[in-house]
């Protein structure tokens, strides 16, 4: 089954009205097509991928712009991809990220990698690994679009020790995965998963 232009439509259309509550402060006029974003932004260009589904059949994604994957407000990770965002250790949290093509610096590029499983008895979940590279707790917010949905949906995440990785777990295919609100703990800040 390939990705329909009208639900990729849907998807863009979703991620715009997010682009324009995140934008609205910096800009009075935000972008109001992908196109006109994609002016301004690396965006991805013929990006595609391909997701197992329960019933054993495929799911085909391929487009020919999609947004890019730095955003200003979150990280957007689509099956399929290792990126490497380099940030800077600021007081309280991560901050300047750029997306860059390798881990040349791995003392400060945190590491996402977005995979399903291919173990037929795990059947069609992802897995979502995070490597923080920095000195302290890393904490952050994920939303999701299961496939099938429209639109982002909250979803439990775990912190991330400092200087190691933490795996999230969907049991279903997940089309893509939106890291928001990247912040340190502070020494003894709660270290359990939630949403």
């Amino acid at each position: 089954m390939k990705t329909s232009k009208k639900r990729i439509l849907a998807i863009c259309a979703s991620l715009l009205i997010t682009f324009s509550c995140i934008t609205a402060n910096a800009s009075d006029d935000p972008p109001k097509t992908l196109e006109e974003y994609c002016q301004t932004a690396p965006c991805r260009k013929n990006h595609s991928f391909k997701l197992k589904l329960e019933d054993g059949t495929y799911f085909e994604h391929s487009s020919e712009l999609d947004p890019p994957a730095v955003q200003p407000a979150f990280i957007l990770i689509f099956p399929g991809e290792e990126l490497f965002i380099e940030a800077t250790e600021g007081k309280d949290a991560p901050q300047d990220f750029k997306h860059v093509p390798e881990n040349i610096h791995p003392e400060k590029t945190l590491v996402f990698k977005f995979t399903q499983s291919d173990d037929e008895k795990a059947g069609a979940g992802m897995f979502l690994n995070v490597h923080n590279p920095f000195s302290r707790d890393l904490r952050y917010h994920l939303a999701i679009t299961p496939l099938g949905k429209e639109g982002l949906y909250k979803t439990s995440s775990c912190p991330v020790p400092a200087q190691m990785q933490a795996f999230e777990h969907w049991p279903y295919p997940v089309f893509q995965v939106a890291v928001a609100d990247m912040h340190f703990l502070k020494k003894g800040d709660d270290m359990s998963c939630r949403e």
